[in-house]
Order: C-alpha cells, then sequence, then structure tokens
C-alpha cells in the first residue's frame, strides 16, 4: 500500500493532537511544532500542515504580508522531501 500526503497529513494530525512535538528536518533547517506553537497558529486561524491544490502536503513556514506562507514537503504522490519525526 502506498502512502499519500493525506495518510502522512493523518499521521501528523493524530501527534498533534495527542499533545506530541511534530519536526520537519530539510536540509538546511528544522521547523519545530510544539503543542503551544500550534495552539498559537490556530488561535489565528492556521493549521500548521494542509494539503496543497497540486495534491501535496504542505507546511507552515512563516508569514508573509500577514499572510501564511507554506512550503511543499512531499510530492503529490506522498513521497516526503523532508524528515518527519514526532516526540513527547
Amino acid at each position: 500500500m502506498e502512502t499519500t500526503a493525506a495518510d502522512i497529513l493523518a499521521r501528523i494530525a493524530n501527534d498533534l493532537a495527542a499533545g506530541r512535538t511534530v519536526c520537519a528536518a530539510t536540509a538546511l533547517k528544522v521547523f519545530v511544532f510544539a503543542p503551544q506553537n500550534v495552539k498559537m497558529l490556530r488561535a489565528h486561524g492556521v493549521e500548521p500542515f494542509k494539503i496543497g491544490t497540486d495534491g501535496s502536503l504542505r507546511m507552515f513556514e512563516g508569514w508573509t504580508k500577514r499572510a501564511p506562507r507554506f512550503v511543499r514537503i512531499s510530492t503529490s504522490e506522498g513521497a516526503l522531501l523532508v524528515r518527519l519525526t514526532a516526540s513527547d
């Protein structure tokens, strides 16, 4: 069974709901989504991860002119472009 971007998003959502910290490591930077950070993002109406219009998994990276900026972290087929981990 192949893993899709939606499958990965569901696993991330489960980890965040369980209060775990989710980390996404690129070649240059590590993004940490701790429970308190996720709570702040959601208070602003932003989810830390989402599915893009092309079917790829997107991750919140920052703000551009008060709008959330997302970067692609998977292909539309579900192949991850980053290393994801979750910890308590």
